[in-house]
């Protein structure tokens, strides 16, 4: 099965909030290593509590991109994710949107 261009699109428009938020995530990883370096205690506690507030937005997103690989008759995880990309053609937009992802994910537990 093959998804139709909107189906691609919805995924492609996913996949670009996903990325907009793990590099806010990474920007706010990197703040808070400086804060921290710097035992800046304001910067600490306003950086963490911007991080929480992240994670929320980020949790709520996996929701909607959980509900969307449902809804295609995937499963909620990667194996369900990488097998949406595929069904897209794979189309390039969405692979690269995907690869970047990926290596911003490895980049976050790094920083992390």
């Amino acid at each position: 099965m093959q998804f139709s261009s909107e189906q691609t699109h919805a995924l492609t428009s996913l996949l670009e909030e996903e990325l907009v938020m793990a590099r806010a995530m990474y920007e706010l990883l990197e703040r808070e290593y400086e804060a921290l370096t710097d035992g800046d205690p304001e910067v600490i506690t306003a950086t963490s509590k911007s991080k929480l507030e992240q994670l929320k937005e980020m949790e709520q997103h996996l929701a909607q991109v959980n509900r969307f690989l449902l809804e295609q008759g995937l499963t909620a995880d990667t194996r369900g994710a990488e097998q949406a990309i595929t069904m897209t053609g794979p189309d390039p937009e969405v692979q690269s949107r995907w690869d970047e992802l990926r290596s911003m994910e490895i980049k976050l537990q790094r920083q992390n």
